[in-house]
């Protein structure tokens, strides 16, 4: 069986989704994985790169290529294509774990004995959050009790996700990602609608404003409109803790981001994650997608050895 399954949307630099690639094989070597990986269209690769890639250990290309953007809801449905291929390929696996095309492994991974996080936090209570305003739009979503979480080294288990696969299915977008004149339109009329949005977050999130969603708008009956967020970062813990009696939710996501330092890696906060004795994140992020850059060089050279 396969221990962990990492999905990976990839939209740019083949020699930085390689030198990730190495460095996710590098701090696994202690259990059987795979890499998914979601070539975005955006993403200009030749037949023979495409090949290379397929060629390196532990990797399978999915086939399917959406258009994936920025904060637009599409890296939701890159995820869910990723899984819906390994299903079709009829893996067994023991946990999905999402990764993103800017974040590093330190040290070496370990076993998971979680189904889910247990630090998803509640979307309508925390004003801080601003996809949490831009869910209670979205009425693909919002008649659940609303969860969110980070993404990057977000895991669940396959028993889990067996019960949340239809739920997630059923609310994909995927149709508003395969077309380019679809996604150039959707993309201008987004725009304007996030600019509608500002006041509102900061009215709510300075004073004791009610989160309702308003329906004036007459664009904001269209998906593309209400799912103008990072839906990634609400779907997958919004279903997950529909189920959260029958599985056990508990630990944080795998990946570490310094939000008080702007997400910033540096060698230092490398070295705190590798020698603190912190048991709870193996990678970073943002780590710059530039293949000479400072940092990326220095973990690509990090010995095996700790962790």
């Amino acid at each position: 069986m396969v221990h962990f399954i990492y999905s990976l949307p990839a939209h740019e630099k083949v020699e930085v989704l390689v030198d990730q690639i190495n460095n996710t094989n590098k701090f696994n070597s202690r259990f059987s994985i795979r890499i998914v990986l979601h070539l975005s269209q955006r993403f200009v690769l030749s037949e023979n790169e495409i090949a290379m890639l397929a060629a390196l250990p532990n990797v399978l290309i999915n086939p399917e290529r959406l258009l994936t953007g920025f904060m637009d809801g599409s890296l939701y449905e890159a995820h869910l294509s990723n899984i819906s291929f390994v299903y079709s390929q009829q893996i067994e696996f023991g946990h999905i774990i999402f990764l993103a095309s800017n974040l590093m492994f330190v040290k070496q991974m370990f076993a998971l004995k979680s189904d889910f996080i247990g630090s998803s936090h509640d979307a309508i209570l925390h004003k801080g959050w601003y996809q949490g305003w831009m869910a209670i739009r979205d009425s693909n979503i919002n008649h659940f009790h609303l969860y969110g979480c980070q993404i990057e080294g977000l895991f669940i288990s396959k028993a889990l996700f067996d019960k949340m696969f239809p739920y997630l299915k059923k609310i994909s977008y995927k149709q508003l990602f395969t077309n380019s004149d679809v996604v150039k339109r959707n993309s201008f009329w987004t725009k304007v609608f996030r600019q509608f949005r500002k006041k509102r977050y900061s009215k709510w999130v300075k004073i004791d404003y009610p989160l309702k969603p308003k329906r004036c708008l007459s664009f904001g009956i269209f998906p593309f409109a209400r799912i103008a967020y990072a839906t990634e970062e609400v779907y997958f813990s919004t279903i997950a803790r529909l189920f959260e009696k029958e599985f056990i939710f508990s630990g944080k996501e795998i990946s570490f981001q310094d939000w008080k330092n702007s997400n910033i890696v540096t060698n230092e906060s490398v070295t705190w994650l590798r020698e603190s004795g912190q048991t709870d994140y193996v990678c970073t992020k943002r780590v710059d997608r530039v293949y000479d850059d400072p940092i990326r060089t220095y973990i690509r050279n990090l010995p095996v050895d700790l962790g």
